[in-house]
């Protein structure tokens, strides 16, 4: 038989030891293999000069390796032999029906010996089964990125599942929130109360829709990849003549699998949804209600760095190539690119405007006055530091870690809300009145408007008529 012929060409992967086909197969230094039991077994009570059986080289240490490709030869031989004792007639040419037992190498087909005298003739045809080998070789490589790739799925999933939970309990936290502070207000701001409610209904449905729309895609790719996965591990694990029959289909079939782009949908509640005042329309009334007062800030000079120029009025503040001549100051920040305003403010509540640059590099908030001027310092509450930031086109809220922002368009006047009462600040878009975040502020000390720039970037100050 063919079968009989490919086991007789090739060389039977027996232990030189106990001359069976090889048990967990090793390789020891000299290159040479064993059993795993059968040299263990060898050097059992060997202290040193481990010895080869093979070729007598001698090792200080006794090292080993586990041989994968040494114990598929041995899987496939141990296949051969069924195949023998059996006399499979199974799987046969589907034009001449007789039994598969060559390898035509130039098609890459398994063929039968009518192939061979006929059409495969002048082709170069491999009697053994060897190709096998190589085929599984390629296979299993292919399905390793599958393998990793549901492993990612299966993370993710993991965590997308985790947000769920974490989304309804920050959602119900902030209903409980909103009913409490409307309630001190009563009829004046029922309006804004139901606007807020609808609204945050309305985020914690898009936000939960996108979470059970992307479990949906995870789950529906972790399910394919292990059905691929499992349908071709049965193939490789089947006869070697079906797997020489079928090995390229596999391959193509694996290498057309499209991988997901993962994702994680996130809440956007990390903060807060709700923050006040929150709708701009109904500023007016609000501002009566918590006496919001307008803040003319002026640059403190004595702060800026000495990269920084500021503007004759002390309102505007642009970054430099050149290092601008400054004088010393204990105030002054030595190694980072940024200016206080010159009045703190530790109650009240108060906003003021800026005017940013939609492509540079800027930060804009409020910070303590015992900040670090002559060193590094993080641009978070850590450091003494709640702002927005706008960098390479991406806007931040300067939290540890910083999060990212999705706004509608680009902000070119904001517009920032600092609230000493609530221990609140806010940021909104002051053209088109976008609300973009509000941070709780852990310090009740005193607090400085605060600028950061960088790159050429510039930052104006709206001037408001202060009573």
């Amino acid at each position: 038989m063919a079968e009989a012929k490919a086991k007789k060409e090739l060389k039977e992967p027996r232990c030189p030891i106990c001359s069976d086909y090889f048990e967990n197969p090793v390789t020891i230094e000299c290159g040479h293999s064993f059993c795993s039991k059968c040299i263990t077994k060898k050097w059992k009570g060997v202290r040193e000069d481990f010895t080869c059986p093979e070729c007598k080289e001698v090792f200080e240490e006794k090292e080993f390796r586990p041989n994968k490709r040494l114990a598929r030869q041995v899987k496939f031989f141990r296949q051969i032999d069924d195949t023998i004792q059996k006399i499979n007639v199974d799987i046969l040419c589907d034009q001449h029906k007789k039994p598969l037992a060559f390898f035509c190498e130039d098609e890459q087909l398994a063929i039968c010996h009518v192939c061979c005298k006929a059409e495969h003739q002048h082709h170069k045809v491999d009697t053994t089964l060897i190709p096998v080998l190589d085929y599984v070789d390629k296979i299993e490589v292919q399905l390793l990125p599958l393998k990793w790739h549901l492993e990612e799925v299966l993370a993710f999933k993991s965590k997308q599942g985790k947000t769920q939970k974490v989304l309804k309990d920050r959602i119900e936290n902030q209903r409980k929130k909103i009913f409490s502070e409307f309630e001190e207000l009563h009829q004046l701001l029922d309006k804004e109360k139901d606007g807020l409610l609808r609204e945050l209904n309305l985020k914690e449905n898009k936000i939960a829709k996108g979470i059970e729309e992307n479990l949906a895609k995870l789950e529906e790719q972790s399910a394919s990849l292990r059905r691929i996965i499992r349908d071709i591990e049965k193939k490789v694990n089947s006869s070697p003549i079906q797997l020489l029959k079928e090995a390229q289909t596999l391959l193509e079939r694996i290498q057309s699998v499209k991988f997901m782009d993962l994702k994680i949908e996130t809440s956007e509640c990390e903060e807060n949804f709700y923050s006040a005042p929150r709708q701009y329309m109904a500023l007016k009334e609000l501002a009566k209600k918590f006496q919001v007062d307008p803040a003319d800030i002026i640059l403190n000079i004595h702060t800026v760095n000495d990269r920084l120029e500021v503007s004759k009025d002390r309102k505007a503040v642009r970054w430099r190539k050149e290092i601008q001549k400054v004088s010393k100051s204990e105030q002054r920040f030595d190694t980072v690119p940024c200016v206080l305003g010159t009045r703190g403010y530790s109650s009240g509540r108060y906003y003021w405007e800026v005017q940013v640059d939609g492509n540079g590099d800027w930060a804009v908030g409020v910070a303590k006055k015992q900040i670090c001027r002559k060193d590094r310092m993080p641009l978070s509450p850590s450091g003494g530091i709640w702002a927005v930031r706008h960098f390479l086109g991406q806007y931040y809220i300067l939290t540890s870690p910083a999060i990212r922002l999705s706004l509608s368009e680009k902000v070119q006047i904001i517009r920032i809300y600092l609230d000493m009462e609530l221990r609140q600040l806010s940021f909104y878009n002051s053209i088109n009145k976008e609300h973009i975040y509000t941070l709780l502020l852990s310090s009740s000390k005193e607090l400085y408007p605060f600028f950061w720039t960088s790159y050429e970037a510039e930052i104006t100050l709206e001037s408001f008529n202060v009573k």
